[in-house]
């Protein structure tokens, strides 16, 4: 009985190919000679998990779990770390931290931190925070204070009406306040436009004392307000400001510590920025 012919299939041309069976020999040499052969010095091969290193990994458990680990617990983060730092090093072998943003971001990030680390050991004078107060006096004015009632009114609601009734002593527009506070007590412009949004506080600065007034414009609507109390920004001094001063003294050392490290390795590097096409 004649037996019917195979047509061979797309798979089977590709196995049966020069070109195949020569990569699937260097890809099986290639990991003989990688992971089989020895290679490199001793000191390359080796893994040796220190004391500190020990240390390290009990107090990463307990910063985490809030006690200390138990003996096979902490076997068990040392088997961890050996098999972390044997495929760290087999990766980067094979070159899998080539091109990769992730790994790129991390390792800036690192390098960024120990640039960081400068800074803790500098400190600020009290002449350099004045300095840096009295270069700019307007940033660190914390800003004038009010205490103040408000009645938010509906979309279809009349001002007018709704103002005379307020100031001839009605109180029965207080249920319109929405989800807001009635009453603010004691607040800087920066806290008052927190809650109702920027620009209420700046609005508050044209209406009279202990009288209803508005409309006042908010991200919520319109409002009427009664300015209860109103005190005038105090000027800033080194004491009121001094956490803001520490806060910008640090950013503008880090920028300058940044600036100068990147300024000397950029000596170690021919930069050329190629044009695209």
């Amino acid at each position: 009985m004649e037996r019917p012919t195979v047509t061979p299939t797309l798979r089977t041309k590709l196995i049966q190919s020069p070109l195949f069976q020569f990569l699937a020999l260097g890809f099986i040499a290639f990991i003989i000679l990688r992971f089989v052969s020895p290679q490199g010095s001793g000191d390359e091969q080796s893994i040796v998990v220190d004391p500190a290193t020990i240390n390290n990994l009990a107090k990463q458990f307990s910063k985490t779990m809030l006690r200390q680990p138990s003996q096979q617990e902490l076997d068990s983060l040392i088997e961890q770390h050996i098999k972390e730092e044997i495929f760290l090093r087999e990766g980067l072998a094979l070159g899998l931290d080539k091109d990769d943003p992730v790994i790129r971001k991390r390792i800036y990030s690192k390098v960024d931190f120990l640039l960081r680390a400068q800074l803790e050991a500098k400190q600020a004078s009290d002449e350099v925070l004045l300095s840096i107060l009295q270069a700019n006096p307007d940033k660190y004015t914390l800003g004038d204070r009010f205490g103040f009632d408000q009645v938010w009114l509906k979309e279809d609601s009349d001002w007018q009406v709704a103002l005379r009734q307020l100031q001839r002593g009605d109180t029965t527009l207080q249920s319109r306040s929405a989800m807001l506070p009635r009453r603010i007590s004691d607040q800087t412009t920066e806290q008052i436009d927190r809650t109702f949004g920027t620009g209420f506080s700046e609005q508050l600065l044209k209406l009279p004392l202990n009288r209803w007034a508005g409309p006042v414009s908010s991200g919520y609507g319109q409002h009427l307000v009664y300015v209860r109390a109103h005190k005038p920004a105090p000027k800033p001094s080194l004491e009121s400001s001094r956490q803001q001063l520490l806060n910008d003294w640090k950013a503008r050392e880090l920028e300058k510590i940044n600036a100068d490290a990147l300024a000397a390795l950029k000596d170690k590097y021919s930069i050329v920025i190629e044009a695209t096409p």
